[in-house]
């Protein structure tokens, strides 16, 4: 049986994952305004696996959520930071974190 994957949106509680699981990290966002969610993260401890757009309707332009897939590698305490930013702007619009403990290996 699989199990579900966890998705976070606030960085207000600390994820807990166990080696070698996948969890998801969903920020609102609109690309097509130019913002987009960059992740800054420790490669020893994270792997970011896919990272998508979802968008909210079907209307051209329309909002939705970026959702970057993660993989925990190495136990640890770490961090992932995001800015919501412009390619061209020097500052970020936005900032968010979140704190994550990876555990052990997951038991079957």
């Amino acid at each position: 049986m699989a199990m579900e994957m966890r998705v976070y949106s606030e960085g207000t509680e600390a994820i807990e994952a166990a080696q070698g699981e996948t969890f998801v990290i969903a920020l609102a966002g609109n690309p097509t305004t130019g913002f987009v969610w960059e992740p800054e993260f420790d490669t020893r401890r994270l792997k970011l696996l896919s990272r998508e757009f979802q968008p909210q309707g079907a209307r051209i332009g329309a909002g939705g959520e970026e959702r970057f897939q993660f993989q925990a590698l190495g136990s640890g305490e770490t961090e992932v930071r995001f800015e919501l930013r412009r390619a061209w702007e020097p500052q970020a619009r936005e900032r968010k974190r979140f704190q994550i403990a990876i555990l052990g290996e997951r038991q079957s």
